[in-house]
């Protein structure tokens, strides 16, 4: 599979990200193999916030649109890579036994991990090196719309801070109603800082 030459902006930081710039294989695309594997507990987690949150599969077409297929860092595919990460957190909530724990505060857990982890791998910033024009998470165009018909790109690690890449992931990847319910039970802002202790 052809990659595209990663420059980096710090000699000190080699080969975390490189970019695909061929056509996207389906067979990336997030889903529950994809992101699960044979790992039993996850596909159960996947099943429970699919039923429980029918929007979830919204979020996972989101993180797809917003963020492409492309992407890879520490050899690993960002978007999978998060959203393994939130049904790990989700996971964990299930396997709690508290009355106290509800359904907006196990998918909270889901978002938090999310969120935390695409402040790492969503700091980059991809350079079309034909026409000099860049991407990064707070371009208004989806990443997957962006990079159409453009082979000549290179990615390196760029300077943006923890709350611009939160806010940016929270703002375009979140559906409505899931962000409504994480206001009304006032888990927005701890999603958004990464304090686990807010939700308990």
């Amino acid at each position: 599979m052809k990659k595209s030459k990663l420059k980096q902006k710090s000699s000190a930081r080699i080969n975390m990200w490189s970019i695909q710039t061929t056509k996207e294989n389906p067979l990336q695309i997030p889903n529950k193999t994809t992101i699960c594997g044979d790992d039993r507990t996850l596909q159960y987690a996947y099943d429970h916030i699919s039923f429980i949150w029918l929007s979830i599969k919204e979020f996972i077409n989101n993180t797809e649109s917003v963020l492409s297929t492309s992407i890879i860092y520490n050899n690993k595919l960002i978007v999978n890579d998060f959203l393994k990460k939130g049904l790990i957190a989700y996971k964990e909530q299930l396997d709690i036994k508290d009355d106290s724990i509800y359904s907006h505060d196990a998918v909270a857990c889901f978002l938090l991990a999310v969120i935390k982890t695409t402040k790492t791998t969503c700091n980059f910033i991809i350079t079309d090196n034909n026409s000099g024009e860049t991407w990064d998470i707070l371009n208004d165009t989806p990443l997957s719309i962006w990079r159409l018909n453009r082979q000549d790109l290179s990615i390196a690690q760029n300077n943006l801070t923890n709350n611009e890449i939160a806010r940016a992931v929270y703002l375009k990847i979140t559906p409505a109603n899931i962000k409504r319910s994480m206001r009304r039970h006032k888990h927005e802002h701890a999603i958004l800082v990464g304090h686990m202790g807010t939700y308990h």
